[in-house]
């Protein structure tokens, strides 16, 4: 019994290896910062390429994150301040911003899958700047 279960999650895990492709990550609030991530290790938030769909998507893992408001903000911040960092690394320009009509006509969201990873980093980057200035 134990075999064929372990033969079947590696079956799955093998289809699902050929599918997605993990482009970034952020580590679990509590691993230091310069964790190596991928895409089995906890992340607080990352994005991986769907390669059936050609889509990029984004991930947030709440339960990966500090308790308090405060600290959310903060971790946020830092991840945010990361992914601005790797993508500049690979030449992307992060001073793009989200437009009207990205927003209230298209419906850009958090849990949204995109053409570039750049149009998920644009999300990211609303959605934190206005959660770290609610109060």
């Amino acid at each position: 019994m134990n075999f064929l279960k372990t033969l079947v999650n590696n079956i799955e895990l093998n289809r699902f290896e050929k599918r997605y492709i993990f482009q970034y990550g952020y580590p679990a609030f509590g691993l230091p910062s310069n964790t190596v991530t991928d895409i089995f290790t906890e992340n607080a938030f990352d994005v991986i390429y769907d390669m059936k769909t050609k889509k990029y998507q984004a991930c947030i893992e709440p339960d990966y994150f500090p308790p308090t408001t405060k600290e959310r903000k903060e971790y946020l911040s830092a991840i945010l301040k990361d992914f601005t960092k790797v993508l500049t690394e690979m030449d992307y320009d992060t001073k793009e911003v989200l437009t009207f009509d990205d927003i209230f006509y298209y419906g850009a969201n958090i849990n949204m899958e995109s053409d570039s990873i750049l149009e998920i980093y644009q999300m990211f980057k609303f959605l934190v700047r206005g959660f770290s200035k609610n109060d």
